[in-house]
């Protein structure tokens, strides 16, 4: 069964939901420097590198869910999560661990599909380029 670009649409819309409801406190909150306090600290308190790879590809993704939020809340501007995202990913490619191109090559294929049915003109394919844009710039 095709898909037309109605169900396209609606698909996207629905993912874009998801990664609102999901992306917890914003930075246009007064509380935000505290949620990113508390990100901090959980990476550093963790001692298994594989953990504390996980935990900041965790937060990269929740960039992705940050500036769907904005998007939906009217914020044209969310060039700074998404930059974040792509950051944190190219720095923790940029160990050549084994089991970290692992990683980064599940949370990417992951973001790629779940972001599979967006278009051009939805509002969150600015995540979906995004998403593209570091899994090509990650090193193999």
């Amino acid at each position: 069964m095709l898909l037309d670009v109605t169900d396209y649409k609606i698909l996207a819309q629905l993912q874009q939901e998801r990664r609102a409801a999901d992306a917890g406190i914003l930075p246009t909150s007064p509380l935000y420097p505290v949620k990113r306090a508390a990100e901090t600290v959980d990476v550093f308190l963790t001692f298994s590198s594989e953990a504390r790879l996980q935990k900041r590809l965790q937060q990269a993704n929740t960039r992705l869910n940050e500036a769907a939020a904005l998007l939906v809340s009217g914020v044209s501007d969310v060039s700074a999560p998404l930059a974040e995202y792509k950051q944190t990913l190219l720095a923790a490619a940029g160990s050549g661990d084994l089991v970290a191109q692992r990683l980064i090559q599940e949370e990417v294929a992951q973001n790629t599909a779940q972001l599979s049915a967006t278009l051009p003109d939805d509002a969150i394919y600015p995540l979906k380029e995004t998403v593209l844009e570091a899994s090509t710039s990650i090193p193999n």
